[in-house]
């Protein structure tokens, strides 16, 4: 089973039969800081693909098969607001409370 993407270690592990999904991950150390562990998906020898899916607080992973590829993507980049943007909008919410103020009275 081949463990590629964003883990600490590329790495292909024996394959043994009952283990599962997290049993591939942890043993290459897991996913690194910018792995997304939730999207993780395997790539069976066939060519077919199955994704990780979650609900709440439960992640499902796939079943591994011999000759599987595990693949770990990166999480997407967020874009922190500045405080320049924030004191901006701030002020325009104020200045547009102001107006429907104005408008009411």
């Amino acid at each position: 089973v081949k463990v590629t993407g964003n883990v600490l270690l590329t790495s292909e592990i024996p394959y043994e039969k009952g283990r599962g999904f997290r049993y591939y991950l942890d043993a290459v150390g897991g996913a690194d800081a910018k792995g997304w562990k939730k999207k993780a998906y395997i790539i069976y020898p066939n060519g077919k693909a199955d994704v990780a899916s979650s609900f709440l607080f439960f992640t499902n992973y796939p079943k591994v098969t011999p000759g599987s590829q595990i693949i770990v993507p990166e999480k997407p980049q967020v874009k922190k607001i500045s405080t320049g943007e924030f004191v901006s909008i701030a002020g325009v919410l104020a200045s547009l409370a102001g107006v429907i103020i104005a408008i009411l009275r």
